[in-house]
């Protein structure tokens, strides 16, 4: 089964790159329901290793001509950033939740479950980034440093075009009582992230509102936030909020990837 990716306006006008969000179907995995054809992009288990590979291989076969070398780090919610200059083995990569490139030989990956997976493109500079932002890369200001990166590489920012894919949305986002008190202390126009659950002492997060606002502050060049809610679609997505709440073993990681293309005008 082959399947296409999200993909967001704002990058899909640009000549300079080719990008994808890619959700879980169409695949060689089967997942935890017993479907046959998930798309899974993560090493989470040793015995997943060739699906996952054969599944990258088919996605990126795909997204540009010539092929493009799939990278991404090994992802530990922190606010790492990688200039990546040459090919690194995925299956031993450095910690880190971002990485940019200006090699239009190198496509920029991430992994995402629910976390917010960032594109980025400053086509007239020619440089791109891929973020991982969970609240605690976001909150640790990933966003700022993907972009800082890229300016390293002879980025502007406003010339830089930024896309939010696929994520987990507010209505699915219950958190506890303690959970709101870090965000309003660092800033209190961060109350309105908050919305009460139908549990009580409970609340219902926007991340989404949360990442945009730390892109607004950047002073980019263009933001899109794609409207998907991962966790209320789990045929379509990868969601560890969605597993964890119906008690269901962790499976996988849909790959949100950007690339600069070649010999473009």
């Amino acid at each position: 089964m082959k399947t296409k990716p999200f993909l967001a306006n704002n990058l899909s006008k640009l000549k300079a790159c080719s990008h994808a969000f890619w959700g879980r179907r169409g695949g060689q995995s089967k997942d935890s329901k017993g479907r046959p054809d998930d798309l899974n992009m993560g090493f989470l288990h040793a015995e997943d290793t060739r699906e996952v590979l054969a599944n990258r291989d088919q996605v990126m076969a795909g997204l540009t001509s010539p092929k493009s070398i799939l990278v991404t780090p090994k992802q530990i919610h922190s606010s790492i950033v990688h200039i990546v200059t040459e090919l690194w083995d995925n299956l031993a990569a450095p910690d880190g939740d971002a990485v940019v490139t200006n090699k239009p030989g190198l496509a920029m990956g991430i992994l995402t479950a629910d976390c917010g997976p960032l594109l980025f493109c400053d086509p007239v500079n020619k440089v791109v980034g891929a973020t991982h932002a969970g609240w605690r890369g976001a909150e640790a200001g990933i966003a700022q440093k993907t972009v800082e990166a890229m300016e390293s590489l002879g980025a502007e920012r406003s010339a830089i075009l930024v896309a939010l894919g696929p994520c987990i949305a507010q209505a699915s986002y219950e958190v506890g009582p303690e959970f709101p008190t870090a965000f309003v202390e660092k800033d209190p126009n961060n109350g309105d992230l908050f919305v009460p659950s139908i549990k009580e002492n409970h609340w219902m997060f926007d991340l989404k509102e949360f990442i945009r606002r730390d892109l607004e502050r950047l002073k980019l060049g263009s933001i899109e936030i794609m409207v998907e809610d991962t966790c209320a679609d789990d045929h379509s997505f990868f969601s560890h909020r969605y597993n964890t709440l119906n008690k269901l073993p962790e499976f996988g990681r849909q790959l949100s990837v950007i690339c600069l293309n070649e010999n473009f005008s």
